[in-house]
């Protein structure tokens, strides 16, 4: 064997070395660093919990960049040419190299359809170190990222693996501690990175947090047009709002909220998307604010719908032949229930009603809005929207514009 050929073994050994031992130690240890951040925040201990985020994105970045090389080497081979791009063929192909087809049988057979299964029994077996630094590095990844995520692409295997090496959630709580420390260009620099991290966010829609804390950041100093780019970001991300081919549906929507009302436009559409309901109210609201009111009906009509749709569909999980018919219908439903009104408040289904009330009000559509303020002035549970809606069907009033 050549000197070359001598450093490149080394190389897979000390992969594979570093990466199968400790695995399970390493991701643990990350996940109470993490954690452990999180409680010295709320603990106000700020300097111990930014080295607690640091550790934890450190740790995670060595766990993963090992998994990557542990890839790359057990892409190096034979048996991955063979395989043309498969995990599964990759697998098979260095498992058939070790087990005799008996065996294999009865370890797909003990698996069943599930990939874990057989790899956890695989690695329990004798191994090359390049096919157990594959599987280790393969199991690691699936930790994050199901399996049809990948797609049975072992390029996808190898982009997922590199891009998780990146904590986008410690990074974002970093931001938070420097914003509570006063710190706000470094918050907004954690903030804007945790973003650029966007893609190794373990729950999708979380990749929106940063974007929320850089649009609160932004308003808190009052660059209201940084802080509306980053609304619409997010919004930008919702293909109700944003996709071109959707523009019909968007006008066929305004048009049914301004004309007809509430009833009717929930009656004829449902869309759904939880991530994007912060950035329709804040942009509605904030465009109500500053008198462009013209731009406010949809985004508020967007997010109401999306809360009454969840709270419909929350409804017929235990009712399901339930039709909406009218808002104070469903209202009723929501008083009397307990979560229902616990969601109704979280979501701050009431407020989001009234802002969308005035909105239509100051756009001409004043019926709809009439309609809206008497539902609420007797709506159960409204509290002070309620007693501001009863206001408003008294003596109408068009918000004078606060902000530039």
């Amino acid at each position: 064997m050549n000197r070359t050929l001598h450093v490149r073994a080394a190389a897979v050994c000390a992969a594979v070395l570093l990466l199968a031992p400790c695995l399970g130690a390493v991701e643990s240890r990350v996940w109470v660093e993490f954690e452990n951040g999180k409680r010295l925040f709320r603990e106000k201990e700020f300097g111990q919990a930014l080295n607690a985020f640091r550790t934890a994105a450190t740790e995670r970045r060595k766990m993963f960049e090992s998994a990557t090389r542990a890839l790359a080497a057990a892409l190096d081979s034979p048996q991955a040419r063979r395989a043309e791009g498969s995990i599964l063929a990759l697998v098979d192909e260095y498992a058939k190299e070790i087990f005799l087809a008996s065996e294999l049988e009865q370890i797909n057979l003990q698996a069943g359809s599930s990939l874990r299964k057989k790899i956890d029994l695989l690695r329990q077996r004798r191994l090359t170190d390049r096919f157990r630094g594959f599987l280790d590095a393969l199991y690691l990844t699936l930790d994050y990222r199901t399996f049809d995520d990948l797609g049975d692409s072992l390029a996808a295997l190898q982009k997922a693996a590199a891009a998780l090496a990146m904590y986008p959630e410690a990074e974002f709580w970093m931001g938070r501690v420097f914003q509570a420390e006063g710190e706000l260009k470094l918050a907004e620099i954690q903030y804007a990175r945790a973003w650029d991290m966007r893609e190794a966010y373990e729950v999708s829609d979380d990749r929106f947090t940063p974007l929320y804390a850089l649009a609160d950041l932004y308003r808190t100093r009052g660059d209201y047009l940084r802080m509306e780019e980053q609304y619409l970001q997010i919004v930008r991300q919702d293909p109700t709002a944003s996709d071109p081919r959707n523009e019909y549906l968007r006008n066929a929507m305004l048009n049914t909220l301004t004309r007809d009302g509430v009833d009717k436009f929930m009656s004829l559409y449902r869309t759904e998307g939880d991530f994007a309901v912060r950035a329709f109210d804040a942009l509605g609201s904030f465009w109500y604010e500053s008198g462009r009111q013209g731009k406010a009906v949809l985004y508020l009509g967007l997010a109401v719908n999306r809360v009454l749709t969840k709270a419909i569909d929350a409804v017929r999980s235990e009712e399901p032949s339930y039709a909406y018919t009218t808002l104070p219908e469903l209202l009723g439903r929501i008083s009397a229930r307990r979560d229902l009104e616990e969601f109704a408040r979280n979501a701050e289904l009431y407020r989001l009603l009234f802002s969308l009330s005035d909105a239509l009000y100051a756009n001409g559509a004043r019926a709809p809005a009439r309609e809206l303020w008497r539902v609420l002035s007797t709506a159960p549970g409204s509290g002070t929207w309620g007693a501001r809606s009863a206001a408003q069907l008294r003596s109408p009033v068009v918000k004078v514009p606060v902000l530039p």
